[in-house]
């Protein structure tokens, strides 16, 4: 995981109610990301889960 946070990332807002609905037991969950700014840290907080992937 990077030791830096880039655009608005750093917040994480979006990575945390995700991780929120995955525990409430939601299996599908789409993150469109709007701005101008890759969502690198909503990606890389679920990079490494194997229900990602599906």
């Amino acid at each position: 995981m990077r030791d830096s946070a880039s655009g608005f990332c750093v917040f994480n807002d979006a990575a945390i109610a995700i991780a929120w609905l995955l525990g409430k037991g939601y299996e599908r969950i789409a993150y469109v990301d709007l701005d101008v700014h890759h969502g690198d840290g909503v990606q890389t907080a679920f990079y490494e889960d194997p229900a990602s992937s599906r």
